[in-house]
């Protein structure tokens, strides 16, 4: 199911989001999803890397070490 949501956003920006999906021949919503999905995603991986931090603090440096370096690796 999808919803219908309302955004604010400076002129500017509103101008150059249209110039960036023209470019990318996609639509502004397109170009606004895959925008918000890859924050998402980032945020999903900062919060995992920050999990397996804390998992080296308690110890298990090891396996927290080789979970982040895939982590980075994935970007």
């Amino acid at each position: 199911m999808q919803k219908t949501v309302t955004v604010r956003i400076p002129e500017e920006m509103h101008r150059e989001c249209q110039r960036l999906s023209r470019r990318r021949k996609v639509s502004m919503n397109s170009f606004l999803v895959e925008g918000a999905r890859k924050m998402i995603e980032e945020e999903k991986r900062r919060l995992l890397y920050d999990a397996f931090s804390e998992a080296a603090d308690e110890g298990d440096v090891e396996f927290a070490s080789e979970a982040q370096r895939e982590i980075l690796n994935d970007e």
